[in-house]
């Protein structure tokens, strides 16, 4: 942590241009990569060929949002894919958002001011804060496995934490969004985004949270340090880890179920509509823009 004198911190003088890619634009390649590069971890051979060692293979943001499904109104997309009797599912762009485009702009606010945090904190010389760069750099995945219900789950994520090698745990930084009127601070909702920040913890395994408030102006004046343990008991009136869990595991076995064919052309897409609480979902048998098997990883598998 900082020393008190260290504050106020001026984020608007560190600037972060985004690289302009889609929010999800990779897929599942990373880890599809990680596979290739750990077949005797991953794979096991069954006759002829290789099978993944695990029933579901995706990414944190797909189940994040499985567990926030019945607390929040927001759509979701799911692309899936059964090949070699696992199932592959990424997250992708709803059709439908429900989102407002004033919430997305204050997300993106809060994710420039995150990067711009960890810069300050994790920084070798937190003191030059004139730190200019064309774009943010690369992100660290890591990838977990956990068992869900009889389910075999890997994931990747992208770590934005840091290590603390002392107590070896991991250690994130959140932004609670500047209010910037009245009608900013009549949308937003604590809880709501305390409840991402406890998803998002609970499948990275971060157990604490840098919280910084900052101003409009871009001022830090304090950096409060809370356990993600400590937002359950918070918000245990507004929402419940079981229940959430709960929802998750639900969604994912009703999604297998629905995944049929056996083909990594194969697209299954399942749409969330928060307004009715419907999932629907549909299929395109053939190869499609929209097939993410990569024919690489194919031969991997299929190879004799």
């Amino acid at each position: 942590m900082p020393e008190p004198e260290s504050f106020p911190v001026d984020l608007s003088k560190q600037s972060v241009k985004s690289s302009g890619a889609d929010i999800f634009p990779e897929y599942l390649d990373n880890m599809l990569f990680f596979i290739k590069d750990n077949k005797e971890l991953m794979l096991t051979r069954i006759n002829r060929a290789f099978n993944a060692r695990c029933d579901i293979i995706t990414q944190s943001q797909v189940l994040q949002a499985l567990k926030c499904t019945i607390y929040t109104k927001r759509n979701w997309r799911i692309l899936g894919t059964k090949f070699q009797d696992a199932y592959y599912l990424c997250l992708a762009e709803p059709i439908f958002q429900a989102v407002t485009p004033e919430a997305s702009q204050t997300e993106r606010i809060c994710q420039n001011l995150e990067t711009k945090l960890k810069r300050f904190l994790y920084s070798d010389t937190p003191k030059k804060q004139h730190l200019r760069t064309e774009r943010d750099g690369g992100k660290f995945y890591k990838v977990f496995q956990v068992e869900m219900d009889e389910l075999t789950v890997v994931y990747e994520s992208p770590m934005g934490a840091a290590r603390n090698r002392v107590k070896n745990s991991f250690t994130d930084c959140k932004v609670i969004p500047p209010l910037y009127s009245t009608h900013d601070a009549s949308r937003f909702s604590q809880s709501d985004l305390e409840l991402s920040w406890w998803s998002e913890c609970s499948l990275n395994g971060v157990e604490e949270i840098c919280v910084a408030r900052p101003k409009p102006s871009g001022h830090v004046d304090a950096i409060e340090l809370i356990s993600s343990a400590s937002l359950i008991a918070k918000n245990s009136e507004k929402w419940s880890v079981e229940k959430c869990n709960n929802c998750m595991i639900y969604i994912l076995r009703q999604i297998c179920n629905a995944m049929e064919v056996n083909c990594p052309d194969t697209v299954y897409q399942f749409e969330y509509d928060c307004n009715s609480s419907n999932i629907i979902f549909g299929a395109n048998y053939e190869r499609s823009e929209m097939t993410f098997i990569a024919d690489w990883y194919r031969r991997i598998l299929k190879r004799e």
